[in-house]
C-alpha cells in the first residue's frame, strides 16, 4: 500500500534531535518521523478505545514499528529492540530461510503437471507373424541357455568335458554334478560348438 505524505511542524531543536537519531539508524528524518507517528497514533487509538498504553508499552510499540519497518539493517534493529546484534542476525537468517521455503513451495504449486508419456500398447501375440513368434522362441531358448551356462562353474564345465568325451551317459554326468538331466541337456544344446552331438548318447 502506498504511503500518503503528511506535513507536520516541529520546533527547530526537536527537528535537530530527530535528524541525529535518524542518522544513527541510517534512516531519513522523514522515515524516522513517520515511524514515531505510527507508534504514537497506535497509542492514541488505544486511549480512545479505553485501552491506554503505559510508557513501557509505548516504548515497546515504538521498537516494534521500527523493527517491522523492513529495513533489514541489523544495527538499526538491534538498537531499537535492545537485542544483541548476533541474535538479530540469527533471527533475520531464520526469516530468510522460511521465506525461501515458502517461495519454493508456492512455485512448485504453480507449476503445471508434466504431460504423461504416451503408453504404448503391448503387441498382440495373436496378430504377430509366425516368423516373429519363432524368432521370439529362439531368443528365449538362447536366453535360457545363457543363464544356464552362467550357472555352471569352470570346474563343473571341465568335469562335463572330460566325462562327456569319455563316453559317460548324460544322466550319469548330471547326477555327478547334482543337476537334472534336462538342465544338462539344455547346457549341451547351447554349446554344440564345444560338445558335438553324440550318436546314441543318453
Amino acid at each position: 500500500m502506498a504511503r500518503v505524505p503528511i506535513t507536520i511542524m516541529v520546533e527547530p531543536a526537536v527537528a535537530t534531535q530527530m535528524e541525529r537519531r535518524a542518522a544513527t539508524m541510517s534512516l531519513s528524518v522523514q522515515d524516522y518521523a513517520g515511524r514515531l507517528m505510527a507508534a504514537g497514533y497506535a497509542a492514541r487509538v488505544g486511549i480512545e478505545r479505553g485501552m491506554p498504553s503505559t510508557d513501557a508499552e509505548l516504548d515497546a510499540a515504538v521498537r516494534a514499528v521500527f523493527a517491522l519497518a523492513g529495513d533489514a539493517n541489523t544495527r538499526t534493529i538491534a538498537k531499537v529492540t535492545g537485542l544483541a546484534k548476533s541474535l538479530v542476525e540469527n533471527i533475520l537468517r531464520g526469516f530468510k530461510t522460511v521465506a525461501a521455503e515458502r517461495q519454493a513451495a508456492a512455485l512448485a504449486a504453480c507449476r503445471e503437471p508434466e504431460e504423461a508419456a504416451p503408453v504404448q500398447a503391448a503387441p498382440d501375440p495373436v496378430a504377430a507373424k509366425p516368423e516373429s513368434r519363432k524368432a521370439g522362441k529362439a531368443e528365449g531358448r538362447a536366453s535360457v541357455g545363457k543363464r544356464n551356462a552362467r550357472s555352471y562353474t569352470p570346474q563343473e564345465i571341465e568335469i562335463i568335458r572330460k566325462r562327456y568325451f569319455a563316453g559317460d551317459r548324460i544322466r550319469v554326468i548330471a547326477a555327478a554334478l547334482g543337476r537334472t538331466r534336462g538342465a544338462l541337456d539344455q547346457f549341451l544344446s547351447t554349446h554344440r560348438d564345444e560338445f558335438p552331438r553324440r550318436q546314441g548318447a543318453a
